[in-house]
């Protein structure tokens, strides 16, 4: 081959197709191809090879960007945990704060279980602070179902209005010959008539309804929230279908324990230790009314004396198949005994006045 077919030949190569498409693709000088999102947000590659300075990572804390520029589809850890920290700030400055309440609230059945009894302290206590001392604890969900309540007053008492008009207006509908629950009409007062007037008129007007019925009403109201409802519940009554009496304890998540003696509340466990100790000895059949209501009380008082948050008096309920008998105060507040001035004692240190002023003023001289 001779020098001119030599230069021939090297300008078929120069002026190949495929050597001006490599070119074309590997020439810096010429303007990459890219995507339209990289066109809206450039990648980090594409700014470096344009001289700008890549991003840098802080030497204390390898996960938190500090200087450079950040591509948009990158996670700002910094930003992230900034936004973490204040919406747990507001969590815990928008957080409801509970208060500590104070109860003792006591059950058993008695007479063969035909007979049950209902006892309750009448304290409300605002966290430290009495709120009141002639609290109703005992509540009417119908005329042969009672309750007694624990747990936060506005809950329970929401609950058991709630509870006293649903079966208030099955009572009316089963006096229209349409049964959906209740047992016999809203005028069968003549079964089972009450030996005490209760404390309220709609109370007076509520009709006979089945205890499982009201049982399951208030399991299922209490699982749709799920615990929210500080309620907790002894709840029993008569039941005439079966001619014995029922007792069972409601926890707020609406779990139900059927039993023969309960106690809950603040002061239930110092309750529950007087019952365990002296209902099995008496037994459920051998149990009279009697010894049930000192039983009951007993179990009260107990939790008034190792329960800063019950006391005051004590309540009792008394239902069976001839009715209710409901007795505010059957046990007094004790109240402090005023010193009287014949004491031999105080009369002979005031005349002698031995009396240290210390000792009068209070503990250490305070007070």
């Amino acid at each position: 081959f001779g020098s001119a077919d030599n230069e021939d030949n090297l300008d078929i190569l120069h002026h190949d197709p495929l050597s001006q498409f490599y070119n074309r693709h590997h020439d810096n000088n010429i303007e990459q191809w890219q995507s339209p999102l990289e066109r809206l947000s450039p990648l980090p590659s594409s700014l470096n090879s344009q001289g700008e300075s890549s991003p840098t990572l802080h030497a204390g804390s390898p996960f938190v960007i500090n200087s450079g520029w950040q591509h948009s589809h990158q996670i700002d850890v910094h930003r992230q945990q900034h936004d973490n920290d204040n919406q747990q700030q507001q969590q815990s400055q928008y957080k409801l704060k509970t208060r500590s309440t104070g109860t003792t609230i006591a059950a058993l059945l008695a007479n063969n279980s035909t007979v049950l009894i209902l006892a309750a302290d009448t304290r409300a206590t605002d966290d430290s602070t009495v709120a009141d001392k002639r609290c109703e604890k005992l509540h009417t969900l119908a005329k042969n179902v009672w309750c007694a309540g624990a747990g936060t007053s506005a809950d329970v008492e929401a609950m058991v209005r709630r509870v006293k008009f649903t079966f208030w207006k099955r009572g009316v509908l089963n006096g229209q010959n349409v049964g959906i629950g209740n047992m016999g009409s809203s005028n069968s007062g003549s079964r089972g008539k009450s030996t005490t007037q209760l404390s309220s008129s709609e109370d007076n007007d509520v009709p006979i309804a089945s205890v499982m019925a009201i049982l399951h009403y208030l399991r299922t109201q209490l699982q749709k929230t799920r615990g929210a409802l500080g309620v907790n519940l002894l709840v029993g009554g008569y039941e005439y279908g079966l001619k014995r009496a029922y007792l069972a304890a409601v926890h707020p998540h609406g779990s139900m324990d059927v039993v023969t003696y309960a106690a809950l509340g603040s002061g239930g466990l110092a309750a529950t230790g007087v019952l365990e100790s002296r209902y099995p000895q008496l037994g459920c059949s051998e149990c009279t009314i009697e010894e049930g209501i000192r039983l009951a009380v007993d179990a009260v008082k107990a939790g008034i004396d190792n329960d800063l948050g019950s006391g005051s008096q004590v309540d009792v309920c008394v239902i069976s198949a001839d009715g209710v008998m409901y007795r505010r105060a059957i046990v007094k507040e004790e109240e402090l005994e005023w010193i009287d001035d014949n004491d031999s004692w105080y009369d002979a240190a005031r005349k002698e006045k031995e009396i240290d002023r210390s000792i009068v003023s209070g503990v250490n001289g305070f007070g």
